[in-house]
């Protein structure tokens, strides 16, 4: 029990004692807490959106000094990496009850660069490009410097409070030390493609075995294999139509009014006040003398026989249109002296090379078509041009060739990500409600 307060300690002139309560260890007295500087005491927010500022700012006279980015060998981006992350460990697991070291690894610092990294992303990701080189001189804010900042201090934290959440290796901590661990990795290795990523373009011809591709700095490099061009295959949409009108105003004299249908045998649209029938319609074509017939050539153009009414009903012109090609010269119907109806170049579908591999004794042949990359070895080639004046008829093709050390290191991230992911969702579903697992 609790003394009376007449059985309380007085004084001598009989009044009642009062005892100061005892300070707790590292507390600062709220008279004291007015004359603190910035930096004494427990940083808060305040100190992390200065930190974070400071960073970029940092960032920014890194890209003003060194430039927009700059080539690391694949080796000392990982080293330096894991050295980095070392540190951080050991630092945090040595001091880990220091202010600093508890406010790197708290929720202040863990808000502010997270928020950091989110906005400068939406603005990645709003922002056109095209944009963002005319304003500050870099294509995307995702290799910035300043970006890569932030992501530093982001990281710092991921990496103090997991070392500090590792042991004891309880059930709980296992699942924090799990998911924390794979976006660490997936940080880290996201860093190590963004400084050592490989990517040059190489021209592979028909006949012509090739392996110097280049980067995009202009520096030559030699690939660990061969690329030759076997077959070349261009397949394109049917062809539209459109309305010409010469206009001086324009780039090239012209202003296109373009139909939204493929051209077929009857066909009716009506562009630019005109109605347009297709009468005849063949895919491949050739004009020999002044008749058309059709032809089974790859390289030839698609042609049509069109009759066209104006808005009376009136027939304005009829005959056959063409957009032309390596056989066969473009061409239109007449409608007056400043129109025109035109067939424009089909659009393609789709188109693939059938590719010679050789890399060392052995040699193979595989089918690369665009937007479907194809991996050899450590690479990924991608399909990503042909000759568009020959078309289908192309000799050779360009191919883009990209190596990303850092891609296996994500994906084992994001395989420990959702490995924590399953342990708190077992852990949710086999917990009886109003209960806690304690660690």
């Amino acid at each position: 029990m609790k003394p009376a307060l007449a059985d309380r300690p007085k004084n001598r002139a009989g009044s009642l004692e009062l005892r100061a309560m005892p300070r707790r260890a590292g507390e600062t007295p709220s008279a004291e807490r007015g004359r603190e500087g910035f930096w004494e005491g427990d940083p808060s927010y305040p100190q992390a959106i200065l930190t974070i500022l400071t960073a970029m700012a940092i960032g920014v006279v890194f890209h003003l000094r060194i430039g927009y980015r700059f080539e690391l060998p694949a080796g000392a981006a990982l080293i330096g990496g894991l050295i980095y992350a070392l540190i951080v460990c050991i630092v945090t697991r040595r001091w880990q009850t220091h202010r600093l070291v508890r406010w790197v690894s708290g929720v202040p610092f863990a808000v502010t660069s997270i928020v950091a990294v989110g906005l400068t992303a939406g603005v990645g990701a709003v922002i056109p490009s095209s944009q963002l080189e005319r304003w500050i001189g870099i294509p995307t804010v995702f290799r910035s410097w300043t970006f890569w900042m932030l992501i530093l201090a982001m990281l710092t934290n991921l990496l103090s409070v997991t070392a500090r959440r590792c042991l004891p290796l309880t059930y709980r901590n296992f699942q924090f030390t799990l998911s924390h661990l794979g976006l660490i990795l997936v940080i880290l290795g996201g860093a190590w493609s963004g400084a050592s990523l490989e990517r040059s373009r190489l021209v592979v011809s028909l006949g012509n075995a090739s392996d110097t591709a280049q980067m995009e700095n202009g520096r030559a490099v030699t690939l660990p294999f061969t690329l030759q061009l076997r077959e070349f295959t261009l397949e394109s949409f049917p062809p539209t139509l459109a309305l010409a009108t010469l206009d001086e105003r324009k780039p090239d004299g012209l202003a296109m009014t373009p139909g939204h249908q493929f051209v077929k045998a009857g066909m009716r649209e009506r562009i630019g006040g005109y109605q347009v029938e297709v009468k005849e319609y063949l895919p491949r074509a050739a004009l020999v003398g002044d008749r058309w017939h059709a032809v089974p050539f790859s390289t030839s153009a698609p042609a049509a026989r069109i009759a066209v009414t104006d808005r009376n009903g009136a027939l304005a012109a009829e005959g056959w249109v063409s957009c032309g090609g390596l056989d066969t010269d473009r061409s239109l119907v007449q409608l007056s002296p400043t129109q025109a109806i035109v067939m424009p170049k089909p659009r393609p579908r789709e188109y693939r090379a059938t590719l010679q591999i050789a890399q060392g004794e052995q040699r193979g042949t595989q089918l690369l078509r665009v937007n479907y990359p194809l991996s050899v070895g450590d690479y990924r080639l991608y399909l990503l041009s042909y000759d568009e004046t020959m078309g289908s008829a192309s000799e050779y093709v360009v191919v883009e060739a990209v190596r990303d050390h850092g891609l296996p290191m994500v994906y084992a991230g994001m395989f420990l990500l959702l490995g924590g992911a399953a342990l708190m969702l077992w852990n949710g579903i086999g917990q009886p409600k109003g209960k806690e697992t304690r660690a």
